[in-house]
């Protein structure tokens, strides 16, 4: 038994466009440029300091639940945002492992398992620079997206042509987040901001089959890791204030720099052979996309409840499932084991916490 029981179709992998580098370069040198310019600050400051311009702040600015309102004079100085994420990861790539040799009907494959919801922590740090700046950093992890399947088959014929008694596939994905961003406050209403974002997003399966009738079982682990770093810009807006009730939108964009790597190691158990390992690497381009709502409810002076949505889009990252393929021409000898990061992934959920202003 010269070869691991891998048995795929070919799949093609799509280039993450160009464009997506040039409208985030774009996007940052406006970003930027609004950050550092002062014009209109100055008059706005000035105008801020003429009789009846508090009495119009205090009309806008939020409540604390004594009702007493705060004025742009109390901007913190230091806000800190603790909280928790449940979000939905969307599914992975069809490949099919096991078909019936019979009917061609698919018995496992590598979207046998739903990725389903995964709960995480987030801490969000701001410090006042001066007037209208803050240093922001924004910190939260997932983990794990952890599924398994099996099915029985009894020694049924499959398409790799050896009797399985019996298989099986986990799956598994990480997400972490680190952003150091510079905000601009612009109006009462409106934020700005730029920054750096690094992300590790991790994402893999193995898979067992039982081969034991004809002497044979073999486990394969395929990890799929990607490091991406790169600058984005965002915004912040009030969408609605009443009371102690505010509601928020927030939306970030960003083209980063994907250090991407697949590590595969196949063990065959009961054939005298020594597999390979695959260790592929590859550097590409990748696009990440982050919005959401926030409500937010005071609950003192410095004190804020907040909940909401949140939506995230990754593209042109590693895969696990996406990997497959190119794994199976390997082992088979008839290519080369090419890193694949054509891959996107959705996330959606909630989040829920405190935050702390002082």
């Amino acid at each position: 038994m010269g070869q691991p029981l891998f048995h795929s179709r070919c799949n093609r992998e799509r280039p993450v466009s160009g464009l997506w580098l040039a409208a985030g370069t774009l996007g940052l040198c406006l970003a930027w440029s609004a950050l550092t310019t002062p014009a209109g600050r100055a008059a706005e400051a000035a105008g801020s300091l003429a009789d009846g311009a508090e009495a119009a702040l205090v009309d806008q600015a939020p409540a604390t639940s004594s009702g007493r309102y705060l004025t742009a004079a109390e901007e913190p100085w230091i806000v800190v945002r603790a909280g928790a994420l449940a979000l939905h990861k969307s599914g992975n790539q069809r490949n099919v492992l096991l078909a019936d040799a019979n009917t061609g009907q698919a018995l496992l494959t590598t979207a046998s398992t739903t990725p389903g919801w995964t709960a995480g922590a987030e801490i969000d740090f701001l410090l006042r620079l001066g007037a209208d700046q803050y240093f922001e950093f924004d910190w939260f992890t997932l983990g794990n997206w952890t599924r398994q399947y099996g099915v029985d088959l009894n020694g049924a014929p499959v398409n790799i042509g050896l009797p399985i008694e019996a298989a099986s596939i986990s799956t598994f994905a990480q997400f972490r987040n680190y952003e150091f961003n510079l905000r601009r406050v612009l109006s009462d209403d409106f934020t700005i901001l730029a920054g750096f974002r690094y992300i590790e997003l991790n994402d893999g399966f193995q898979l067992y089959y039982d081969a034991s009738s004809s002497g044979i079982t073999e486990d394969a682990w395929v990890r799929a890791f990607n490091r991406l770093y790169g600058f984005q810009i965002g915004a912040q807006g009030a969408l609605f204030r009443r009371g102690p009730w505010q509601l928020d939108g927030w939306v970030k964009s960003g083209v980063f720099g994907n250090s991407a790597g697949n590590n595969t190691d196949v063990l065959l158990h009961g054939a005298n052979v020594v597999l390979p390992s695959i260790r592929a690497r590859k550097s590409d381009a990748a696009y990440v996309g982050d919005l959401g709502l926030r409500a937010t409810r005071q609950l003192g002076e410095h004190l804020q409840l907040y909940g909401g949505y949140r939506l995230m889009f990754v593209d042109g990252v590693a895969l696990g499932a996406n990997q497959y393929d190119n794994i199976s021409t390997f082992y088979s000898g008839t290519g080369a084991a090419a890193m694949v990061t054509n891959g996107s992934q959705l996330y959606h959920g909630a989040e829920l916490g405190l935050i702390l202003a002082y």
